[in-house]
């Protein structure tokens, strides 16, 4: 084993995503003046993880797809599994998850056939996000979730990876209006993350938190859950995980009748995924914005930023963006803001950064 292989776990943990993506980009350009597939390959997937994990979505899957094709020709299917699961994870961020779906479903099946538990049940998760993110609580993420989870309580895992499953599942629940299944998943998620001393976790625990809260017009209680959120993001200097969490707040002040919040809220988080180079969440957050300011009676800023949004979202598939799209397409050209209640509905972002 090398010393960037030995340490490839400890630097995924890492604070600084930045110094990650740059010792990751080194590593690449090492493997590849060496001349070896198998280093190539291997560097590839970690230097593609890196850019997912910091928003830099549209490099993380050329890489991957190029360790996938690597490992494929090396006949390494034990490698090539962790490719198609990650690959699978980046294309979802990038709002391609149709494919994503497709390279997920490739990797449990690499990971069952070859009897590891362990890779299943982290496969069966980022299915899980997947399956969410089409919206509608698609029954498909609670099935795999609970799977997921399952097989957690059977094998010795980290306790965050533990919470992990925990928080999807009852992010799932709360999608499938199950909300008095969702709520103690998300507790016992957020408890497991806390006794692991993973700030990162506990982030997109209360993040979840705050949504089930506002699914339960607790919209009061879900923003002291967003604020927390974003509190430690910034913290820790997650920009992905901040920008999310922000653009979550911003649908929590529409839910409030607040679209002026609403509206710098969905400006924050589209800079955040600007600065990224993450053009799906981009134009998701242009989108919102769009919502934001029509709703609070500026119809021509309004369709400016629609347009720009369109412009990032051409050749996605993404159901948070359709959702927004109808909420405009049935506004008058003057619009009261929402009402909000029992019945409010807020479009629910992508999870899983």
């Amino acid at each position: 084993m090398s010393l960037a292989e030995a340490a490839a776990p400890v630097l995924t943990r890492l604070p600084d995503r930045a110094y990650l993506r740059a010792v990751c980009r080194e590593g690449v350009r090492a493997a590849r003046a060496l001349h070896d597939p198998s280093r190539l390959a291997a560097a590839l997937v970690r230097a593609g993880e890196a850019d997912n994990l910091d928003g830099h979505v549209d490099n993380a899957v050329d890489q991957l797809s190029e360790a996938v094709t690597a490992w494929r020709d090396l006949g390494d299917a034990h490698h090539e599994a962790d490719a198609h699961r990650v690959l699978g994870d980046a294309l979802r961020n990038a709002g391609r998850y149709a494919d994503a779906v497709r390279e997920l479903q490739r990797a449990l099946s690499l990971y069952r056939r070859q009897g590891r538990r362990s890779g299943e049940a982290d496969a069966l998760a980022h299915l899980g996000v997947a399956y969410l993110s089409r919206g509608n609580g698609d029954p498909a993420a609670i099935d795999v979730l609970e799977q997921a989870v399952a097989i957690h309580a059977e094998i010795d895992i980290e306790l965050s990876g533990r919470a992990f499953g925990l928080v999807l599942l009852g992010a799932a629940y709360t999608a499938a209006d199950r909300l008095a299944g969702g709520g103690p998943l998300l507790e016992d998620g957020l408890a497991c993350y806390r006794r692991a001393g993973d700030r990162r976790g506990e982030a997109f625990a209360l993040r979840e938190l705050g949504r089930h809260a506002d699914k339960q017009a607790r919209h009061d209680d879900a923003a002291r859950h967003h604020a927390a959120s974003i509190a430690i993001y910034e913290e820790i200097g997650d920009d992905a995980g901040l920008g999310l969490s922000v653009e979550t707040a911003g649908d929590n002040q529409m839910a409030r009748r607040d679209p002026s919040a609403a509206a710098t809220s969905f400006t924050r988080s589209t800079a955040i995924w600007q600065s990224l180079g993450d053009r799906a969440r981009q134009g998701i957050g242009l989108l919102k914005l769009a919502e934001a300011l029509a709703t609070s009676g500026h119809p021509a800023e309004a369709a400016t930023s629609r347009a720009a949004a369109e412009e990032l979202l051409a050749d996605t598939d993404i159901p948070d963006a359709d959702l927004v799209r109808t909420s405009l397409d049935a506004m008058p050209p003057s619009t009261e803001p929402p009402e909000t209640g029992p019945d409010a509905q807020t479009p629910q972002s992508p999870l899983g950064r």
